[in-house]
């Protein structure tokens, strides 16, 4: 099996859709030797946040001298992106051997009338025994939708557990209210192992720490607060932990405040835990961090920006950005959603006050077309837009260097990724390194 034969087999298993659940992930990981249970993970969940968190935990681990698994969901760079150690993405060969190898497994599960996995059950075993076979000394392990039911939590132990923002999404999976959706988050807790969780609504936190006690897990509330900033860009931000500690993060928007403060908790905890943790050289780590399509700058003159901004927290972010870096700019939006999302008071304020509007389709079979998008936008909010093709993208954008409008690209991460690689299109995007725009 080769790389290509590989990413066919593991996209095959989408014909299974999406299956909540742990009796069939626990089938295959038990039928593969359950080398989970030889590993350490810290596990992470959220609606909002954990894959900033996530990077930003996975440099800082890795700066300390840690072998580091980095486990996370989607992509936008290329499939590969979504396992990594050390921050490398996994090579071609090594994907195409360990899923060749899991695919015989599962063949002979088969015949055994053992339910085939799902694409995410798929690949969630791929990347343990990968992290297994590789010997890493610590996984950063980011939940795909929800906890409870979702194939990461098959892990019995971790070392901690962090949860991030909790907003609505996925409702017709997770819940309508935000107590359903804490639960389901709140259950990849683990029995006596502390829980790292960000400062939110009483409601979140309630239940949450209902969940904890029931686990006999003590939770840590991430400060933001413990955090001051210095000096902040559409770049970066400096910002001085507890007085100090100056952290020069290359994450932009304040909301990202919240994310390393739940990293710099864990790493205390995992101090605590008896784990070598130069705060100093962890945080040479965290100013190393780089995570693609979240307000990642493409172009800076004229300035290009995409943001997976795909649900009402996501754009409510994107929102704040915009009002605090580009209040007086010409800004340009190219724009697409799925179906299935929300069309929140926060996507009526993100059209507000552009130069022009682009809809766009999302490529996935749940995405609404940018015709119906532009007719929306004109029916709900009476404002002119124009259907365009992803593709052609860059022939909306005026290149020349004195040009100052901002071009903003936003929405679904299907849309961000594939407008990425088109607007690199004359670069070269290796999947075995991650791309430092």
């Amino acid at each position: 099996m080769n790389y290509a034969a590989a990413l066919d087999y593991i996209h095959s298993r989408n014909k299974f859709g999406i299956k909540l659940g742990l009796e069939n992930i626990s089938s295959l990981l038990k039928s593969m030797g359950s080398v989970q249970n030889k590993l350490k993970f810290i596990h992470i969940a959220g609606t909002n946040g954990k894959g900033s968190t996530s990077s930003m935990l996975s440099h800082a681990l890795c700066a300390c001298g840690y072998k580091t698994g980095l486990f996370i969901s989607p992509y936008v760079v290329c499939f590969n992106e979504r396992i990594q150690i050390n921050n490398e993405y996994i090579a071609n060969q090594r994907l195409a051997e360990i899923t060749h190898a899991v695919s015989k497994q599962i063949a002979l599960n088969t015949k055994q009338g053992i339910a085939p996995p799902s694409e995410f059950e798929l690949i969630t075993a791929i990347a343990i025994q990968y992290f297994y076979e590789e010997s890493v000394d610590i996984i950063v392990w980011e939940t795909g939708m929800g906890g409870r039911l979702d194939a990461t939590n098959v892990i019995e132990t971790n070392l901690l557990s962090i949860i991030t923002s909790i907003s609505h999404d996925h409702k017709e999976h997770l819940g309508h209210d935000l107590e359903q959706i804490a639960y389901e988050k709140a259950c990849i807790i683990k029995p006596n192992r502390p829980c790292v969780l960000m400062h939110q609504c009483a409601a979140v936190e309630n239940v949450i720490r209902k969940k904890a006690l029931e686990m006999n897990a003590p939770v840590h509330i991430a400060e933001a607060e413990a955090l001051h900033i210095i000096d902040f860009s559409h770049t970066h931000q400096k910002v001085l932990y507890n007085q100090k500690h100056l952290i020069s993060l290359p994450l932009a928007g304040q909301y990202q405040l919240r994310n390393l403060a739940c990293v710099l908790k864990a790493l205390e905890l995992l101090h605590v835990q008896g784990f070598c943790i130069p705060f100093d050289v962890a945080i040479e780590g965290i100013e190393n961090t780089s995570f693609p399509g979240r307000f990642e700058i493409l172009h800076k003159h004229p300035l290009i920006i995409i943001d997976a901004a795909h649900n009402e927290e996501g754009v409510q972010m994107l929102n704040q950005n915009i009002n605090s870096f580009f209040q007086n700019a010409d800004i340009v939006l190219f724009v697409g959603k799925l179906r299935d999302k929300d069309f929140s008071d926060s996507f009526a304020q993100l059209l507000q006050k552009k130069q022009k509007i682009y809809t766009l389709t999302p490529p996935n079979e749940r995405a609404m077309h940018a015709e119906e998008l532009t007719d929306f936008i004109q029916e709900h909010y009476h404002l002119p837009s124009t259907p365009i093709l992803i593709d052609a993208i860059g022939q909306y954008i005026d290149y020349s260097p004195q040009n100052q409008t901002v071009y903003i690209i936003a929405g679904s991460i299907y849309l961000i990724s594939s407008a990425r690689t088109v607007l690199f299109s004359a670069k070269s995007v290796d999947c075995n390194t991650p791309v430092d725009a």
